[in-house]
């Protein structure tokens, strides 16, 4: 607020209160006039604490409008990302991505906590870093993965219990997170979603290795919640994860094939990405050169609107096969 103006208005107030001191008024005949200085007083007091209540309210006021201005941006960013998902341009694709992702972070600025910001946030740098970034700058993905992964954890620690909890061994945070139900959902997904796309391309640092356990017990969550969640995509992570590790570290390819065979079950065979981190992961495990090249070929080969509204992840995961097929002879 200005100063100055505060300043002025207060001055203005005081002397208003001494006119209105100084009016003689007529009673009876009589003129007669209230000179009291503890009347004064307490009228300047009383202008006072009006003038100060009242630029209380305009700025809760703002404060009020701020709130609803960053609430209906968030909404209509949300609303318009099929608009995004059905691009298939590339460059435009990530121009417009890039530009929502700190439109996102100027409004958390205006308003911390926001759970609906923070979880398109978390969403926003996963699709980033997997779709645009890893494939040439994996080290750049490594810090958008985590940038993801502590937006949705914010959304997490909202709950006190999971901030206390967390630190502790893992038997008893397995039990608590029994006790999240759908409304943490989507946090514990994108949590564990970037967590765990760190740790795969972080798999020679000691702490990628340390932190997977709680991970793999987010996603458990998701999946016991609901398996179906975006596209199937914790058993996308347990069949990338389980194939990728080897056995001394809990690597386990029957179980990872059987995690992609009911990710591609459930979205019809549709969500081509799933072939690709199929093909990267479990057919160069058991260096088995006809899936790995039947998979890819199916991806590059399918219809670019296989999966109506998303055409964007589509030609997401043609680039990907593609690039893949290129390193065929260096796999096998």
């Amino acid at each position: 607020m200005n100063s100055y103006f505060e300043r002025s208005m207060l001055e203005k107030s005081i002397v208003n209160c001494a006119q209105i001191e100084r009016k003689v008024v007529k009673k009876r005949g009589v003129r007669w006039q209230h000179r009291s200085l503890t009347s004064m007083k307490l009228r300047a007091f009383f202008y006072l604490l009006f003038t100060v209540i009242f630029f209380t309210c305009l700025s809760l006021i703002g404060c009020s409008l701020t709130t609803i201005t960053v609430n209906t941006t968030a909404k209509m960013i949300k609303r318009g990302l099929p608009a995004l998902y059905e691009e298939a341009d590339l460059e435009v694709a990530e121009t417009a991505l890039v530009s929502n992702l700190k439109l996102l972070e100027v409004l958390l600025k205006n308003d911390p906590g926001n759970t609906s910001i923070l979880l398109l946030l978390a969403q926003g740098y996963n699709a980033y870093a997997l779709g645009f970034v890893e494939d040439d700058e994996p080290e750049r993905a490594r810090y958008f993965y985590l940038k993801g992964r502590d937006f949705a954890l914010e959304v997490l620690n909202s709950n006190q219990k999971f901030q206390k909890i967390f630190p502790k061994p893992l038997a008893e945070f397995d039990a608590f997170l029994l006790t999240l139900d759908e409304k943490y959902l989507e946090a514990l997904f994108w949590c564990a979603g970037n967590w765990g796309n760190w740790i795969m391309l972080s798999l020679d640092d000691p702490r990628a290795i340390f932190e997977l356990a709680k991970v793999e017990a987010m996603m458990s969550r998701v999946l016991e919640l609901d398996e179906t969640y975006y596209f199937a995509g914790a058993h996308l992570f347990f069949g990338s994860l389980l194939a990728a590790r080897p056995a001394m570290f809990g690597g386990k390819p029957d179980l990872a094939q059987q995690h992609f065979e009911k990710a591609l079950t459930l979205t019809d065979h549709k969500f081509l990405l799933t072939k690709v981190y199929y093909a990267r992961f479990y057919a160069v495990r058991l260096l088995d050169e006809e899936l790995f090249t039947r998979l890819l070929t199916d991806v590059i080969e399918a219809d670019v609107n296989i999966l109506p509204h998303y055409t964007l992840i589509t030609t997401i995961a043609k680039k990907k096969a593609q690039l893949w097929l290129t390193k065929k002879e260096d796999l096998f």
